[in-house]
């Protein structure tokens, strides 16, 4: 089950990155008016926050293409590659959370020990 949520909720965060981001791209739109919307739309507030959606766009930029390598880590584990500047080094580190299937505690020390 706890797979099933985690896959629809990455799904969820992609597509709305890909949304806000091709808005902005084909017309201006300030992020507060699209926020507006989302949770007019949605109606969760607190997901749809303007930090939230700027890492939701993040997230997709950093992930243009949705694939299901993508539903391996949970959504921590992508808080956690965001934060990361160098996108070689972001895509290093998504790969080695995929290939050793640590847990989000490992994951974390191991970044934290590498910065």
């Amino acid at each position: 089950m706890r797979y099933y949520l985690n896959k629809n909720r990455l799904f969820l965060f992609w597509s709305v990155g890909k949304f806000a981001f091709e808005a902005q791209k084909r017309e201006f739109v300030s992020y507060r008016r699209m926020v507006e919307f989302l949770q007019y739309y949605f109606g969760m507030s607190e997901t749809f926050s303007l930090s939230n959606v700027k890492t939701m766009i993040k997230f997709y930029v950093s992930f243009p293409i949705y694939t299901e390598q993508l539903e391996k880590l949970d959504w921590n584990y992508y808080l956690k590659l965001l934060e990361i500047k160098n996108h070689s080094k972001r895509m290093y580190y998504y790969r080695v959370a995929i290939f050793s299937e640590c847990d989000f505690d490992t994951f974390d020390e191991l970044l934290r020990k590498k910065r």
